[in-house]
């Protein structure tokens, strides 16, 4: 069991237990209703994203995956579908090693 606390920044600190493989930077759409976004890894090996998840529905990324990682490298990872009718959007990123971030968007109206 571990236990975390998050900070107004979003960030993730584990008090105990394994670290965070992943930081999502940022989540941005554009006037298209097209989402992208920017992954880090934050570990000092090598992390393999597999899957993202846009509120708990597996997205085929225009990027393709599963793309490799190496420590602090950060991908751009645009998804597939339009946006555009959201006001929020959940997105999960997933690594080969089932690791995973998740974040929550809310956009400007």
């Amino acid at each position: 069991m571990f236990i975390y606390v998050a900070s107004q920044y979003q960030d993730l600190h584990f008090l105990d237990g394994p670290r965070m493989a992943l930081q999502i930077q940022s989540i941005d759409r554009d006037a298209d209703g097209v989402v992208t976004v920017y992954v880090q890894n934050v570990r000092d090996d090598t992390q393999v994203l597999s899957s993202v998840y846009v509120d708990d529905i597996l997205n085929d990324p225009v990027t393709p995956l599963p793309l490799a990682l190496n420590e602090t490298e950060t991908a751009k990872i645009v998804l597939s579908g339009n946006y555009s009718d959201l006001t929020q959007v959940n997105v999960k990123v997933v690594t080969t090693e089932s690791t995973f971030m998740e974040l929550t968007k809310t956009f400007p109206d």
